[in-house]
């Protein structure tokens, strides 16, 4: 199987959204552009914790899209992630976009594996709801897993 898979992690709590968002992205050299609302930002931005505690916690709608050079799934690096911080309501959800191509490159191929980095990092953030498959992963039928279970497709 070769496409676009996506992990999402819904309903990230104000109090984790930020924590969650500087782990993943590790460090300033690993993000290659932030854009929030169409506009352009200093990778800085995404490092300044009053910067991402005001969207997880602000009145107004926010879509944050980070490009990172590279993920950590468990021991291993992704390269090429797309995260995608949306705020809306009171509620933050975080997803995290890359090819199933990147995750052989580095030797990931089964479902479980995926599974336990998401459930690791949802269980860390306390993540209400969490779930991942090819995009869009909300389609039950694509997907690799959901919270309580591994999904329909078991191998990359």
């Amino acid at each position: 199987m070769n496409g676009l898979l996506e992990f999402v992690f819904e309903e990230v709590p104000p109090d984790h959204l930020a924590q969650m968002v500087l782990e993943c992205a590790r460090e300033k050299n690993n993000v290659s552009e932030v854009v929030q609302d169409g506009t352009i930002l200093r990778s800085d931005y995404l490092f300044d914790l009053a910067n991402l505690s005001e969207i997880a916690v602000g009145d107004e709608d926010v879509a944050c899209t980070v490009n990172l050079i590279s993920l950590r799934v468990g021991e291993k690096l992704v390269e090429q992630v797309t995260s995608r911080i949306i705020h809306y309501g009171d509620i933050s959800d975080v997803s995290f976009l890359f090819s199933s191509a990147e995750c052989k490159a580095v030797g990931i191929s089964a479902s479980e594996e995926l599974y336990r980095w998401a459930k690791a990092l949802s269980g860390k953030y306390c993540v209400a709801n969490f779930f991942g498959g090819l995009e869009p992963a909300s389609d039950e039928h694509t997907q690799l897993f959901s919270k309580d279970r591994v999904g329909p497709i078991m191998e990359l």
